[in-house]
């Protein structure tokens, strides 16, 4: 009988219990990384991890300010937090080129979710930042984007 070996992460971590569960025999080798709670409700466990996330923001966008040429400038979350306060009150206009959907406090939410997760696949998260509190939403839909092709 073959036998499967498992590498599961985040929610993958709930497919691999489950399935080891299910077909003990059949499984060689799991690793469970990240386990998610399957018993927990979304809700639920976004209010567990929200202070880790919050707390791994406040870091990752206070790491700007050690950078040359920060585009943040000297107060990163108070930047992020009034982007945050400008999008939710006035999307930006879509970015074009075939993208007719406005540039939301979504997009900074999904942006931010693919950085916080891989912040050196994200070289252009503070670059997107800046150009979205100047008006020009098209490099975070960009990041934002990423996140659903990866």
């Amino acid at each position: 009988m073959k036998k499967i070996d498992f590498y599961g992460t985040s929610y993958g971590t709930a497919l691999g219990s489950v399935y080891a569960q299910l077909f003990p025999h059949r499984v060689d080798a799991i690793v469970l990384d990240g386990a998610v709670d399957a018993n927990l409700s979304l809700v639920s466990d976004a209010k567990a991890d929200a202070p880790a996330i919050e707390t791994a923001l406040t870091h990752g966008l206070e790491s700007c300010t050690t950078m040359p040429g920060c585009p943040l400038g000297a107060d990163p979350v108070g930047f992020y937090k009034n982007l945050q306060q400008q999008l939710s009150s006035a999307p930006l206009a879509a970015p074009g080129g075939g993208d007719t959907v406005p540039v939301t406090v979504g997009d900074l939410y999904t942006a931010t979710l693919l950085y916080l997760s891989a912040p050196n696949f994200t070289p252009g998260y503070f670059p997107a930042l800046a150009a979205a509190a100047a008006g020009n939403g098209a490099p975070l839909r960009s990041v934002a984007l990423t996140l659903e092709d990866d």
